[in-house]
């Protein structure tokens, strides 16, 4: 019989860590008695995944930490080693905790590599680092009106942002509380949220007002079957959402995001752009790749040389951003002479807030962009282009053209290197910190997110202090 709270035998599976048999790097394996505590006995003996483990644990020396729910038990972060913890079965008795994280961050190496294409820590990410974090979701143009709605992915959870009757902005799960079909499936106008499986029908508030044929049943109760929330937030010309429904606002996530923007002149004023057009770049390599590329400007002469190069300040000594409060802000403002033939920044500031959001005005345009992971070797890119309202529409159209060209060129570039590091012959990457500080700093905050989500005790375990070595 399965603990509570555990799935049943034969609704999860084990899977076993794509490492190198030698253990060269990371070795990691995951505690049998670990995996049969959140399991059952029966489903982890005679596995070949446990049967890997146990050979892999004799090497290795040492064991993983235990993981805080059942879900995440069938995942395997790396770089993560258990010592010891409380009393429950799967601790040595009398021992205090102790969880380390290898961290290379100090002589600046990457995460292992196989992070980039693993399929398990894949699903681990999408709750360890796009859970519970507030993330850019819709321009407010696409919400402007009552009835408005926008469908998207945050992490593993389908959402749905509405425009209500009374103008405020709320989200939704969106999944019908009868069967969990998707309660809207295409973005528009609308004036009732209705599923098309079945016709359950909810308002804008996402109180259901009718479930066909079921009003009637004994205990049917349409209060209780509300749309579940998420988080909703405004900043500037932005929307975010966060899956966690209780999350504090994301000014309180981010108290130097309003300060810095004042400093560096970021136009916070909804109305001073209109929304002009959407570009979706989809990408054939990992999230974490496509986000080291775009934080960082040591590839900009190389690989931009005629197009973002060409056009902004790429020099080092002009680029030294701000790294605080998980955001990384960039700025500066050129004095020189602008004419209507050559592309040629004098004014830019950028923000990217952690996790996949990129917020970057200059010049003539807003562009808003936000990471969406698709895969464990796959990503999309979601850009929205915002315009000055008297903005010259010939050097908005050669400045999107630019931006899209940009985009394709680090499509490319990050596509290559993921056909490298899947070739199983990449060690570790070394990053140059003069020029890849914000890449450092972003791989900084997801050990950080690998940390928040293991340090949690498992059920039933009383661990204080188990982040004490951190």
């Amino acid at each position: 019989m399965n603990r509570p709270g555990v799935p049943e035998q034969g609704q999860s599976r084990l899977v076993a860590p794509e490492l190198d048999d030698d253990l060269g790097e990371d070795p990691v394996g995951l505690s049998l008695d670990v995996a049969e505590c959140l399991f059952g006995e029966q489903l982890v003996r005679g596995n070949p995944a446990a049967r890997l483990w146990r050979r892999r644990r004799r090497v290795a020396g040492r064991t993983a930490a235990p993981v805080p729910t059942p879900y995440m038990a069938r995942t395997l972060p790396v770089g993560i080693v258990r010592q010891g913890c409380c009393t429950c079965r799967y601790c040595s008795p009398g021992t205090s905790p102790s969880f380390i994280i290898e961290d290379r961050s100090d002589n600046f190496l990457s995460l292992p590599v196989h992070t980039y294409f693993d399929s398990a820590v894949f699903e681990f990410e999408l709750d360890a680092v796009f859970a519970g974090r507030w993330q850019f979701f819709a321009p407010l143009a696409r919400l402007a009106v009552p009835g408005d709605t926008v469908t998207g992915d945050v992490g593993r959870v389908p959402v749905v942002v509405v425009r209500g009757d009374d103008g405020a902005l709320r989200g939704f799960v969106n999944a019908c509380r009868h069967r969990g079909h998707p309660v809207v499936m295409e973005d528009g106008c609308r004036r009732r949220l209705t599923c098309g499986y079945h016709g359950w029908t909810y308002r804008l508030d996402g109180a259901l007002v009718h479930a066909r044929d079921a009003e009637s049943d004994p205990g049917f109760c349409r209060e209780a079957l509300s749309l579940l929330p998420v988080a909703v937030d405004q900043w500037a010309q932005c929307v975010f959402v966060n899956t966690d429904p209780d999350a504090a606002p994301l000014r309180s996530a981010h108290p130097r995001l309003e300060p810095l923007a004042a400093e560096g002149g970021f136009d916070t004023d909804p109305e001073h752009y209109r929304l002009h057009r959407e570009a979706v770049f989809d990408i054939a390599a990992n999230w974490k790749l496509w986000y080291d590329n775009g934080v960082e400007c040591y590839h900009c002469p190389t690989m931009h040389g005629e197009s973002f190069a060409a056009a902004f300040d790429v020099s080092p000594e002009r680029n030294v951003p701000v790294l605080t409060d998980h955001l990384m802000n960039s700025r500066f403002v050129s004095a020189a002479a602008r004419d209507g033939h050559t592309l040629r920044s004098n004014r830019f500031c950028s923000f990217q807030l952690f996790p996949g959001c990129q917020l970057i005005q200059h010049d003539d345009l807003l562009v808003l962009g936000r990471i969406v992971p698709t895969g464990a070797q796959s990503c999309r890119f979601i850009v929205h282009y915002l315009v000055e309202r008297d903005a010259d529409p010939g050097r908005v159209e050669a400045w999107i053209a630019l931006w899209n060209r940009t985009y394709d060129e680090d499509t490319d570039a990050v596509e290559r290197q993921q056909k490298g590091l899947c070739s199983g012959r990449v060690p570790r990457l070394r990053y140059v910190p003069a020029r890849e500080q914000p890449a450092l700093f972003i791989n900084g905050l997801i050990r950080e997110a690998y940390r928040d989500a293991l340090g949690e005790a498992p059920p039933g375990c009383t661990r204080p202090g188990a982040m004490a070595n951190h």
